[in-house]
């Protein structure tokens, strides 16, 4: 298993991520609306959402969070699925439309889970500065993740 760091350090050097800005991304914004994450949103919000993000494909297995570790990234899975684990123990899975990494670029914590790709996914990721650009020009999609935050709660994944 890849460690987080490690596997977005390798997928940076990968040709399956695509920036916004390089007009061979795939997820569009028609995608994103059929997501129940992004629903509401309006088109200037969805427009938003693929400008500060990046699409990234990680392989079944990959790392993607560690526990314990600083989040420095938000994540959306697009397509595939990932497993959460805290101290070891698996809590959920993760479907398309599924957010994880946010609380710890909110409140600037320490990851709370360990989230790992269990089939081939692409997901968009947010770096910090992108993250606050999007949320603040995107308020739908705001609002579904902090209820999306809310609903598991009692599981902490961040």
């Amino acid at each position: 298993m890849l460690s987080a760091a490690a596997s977005l350090r390798a997928a940076a050097a990968l040709p399956s991520r695509h920036n916004a800005g390089m007009g061979s991304r795939n997820t569009t914004t028609d995608q994103l609306r059929k997501l129940p994450l992004f629903a509401t949103c309006a088109r200037r919000e969805l427009d938003a959402v693929v400008a500060n993000t990046t699409e990234l494909s990680a392989a079944a297995g990959t790392e993607l969070t560690q526990q314990g570790s600083r989040g420095h990234q938000f994540f959306v899975l697009v397509s595939g699925s990932a497993e959460v684990y805290i101290d070891g123990e698996r809590i959920r899975t993760l479907a398309p439309g599924d957010c994880f990494g946010e609380l710890a670029l909110i409140n600037r914590q320490p990851r709370s889970a360990t989230v790992v790709a269990t089939t081939d996914a692409i997901m968009l990721v947010s770096h910090q500065t992108e993250f606050a650009t999007m949320t603040a020009l995107a308020p739908n999609f705001t609002r579904r993740m902090m209820e999306s935050v809310e609903g598991r709660s009692d599981v902490g994944v961040s």
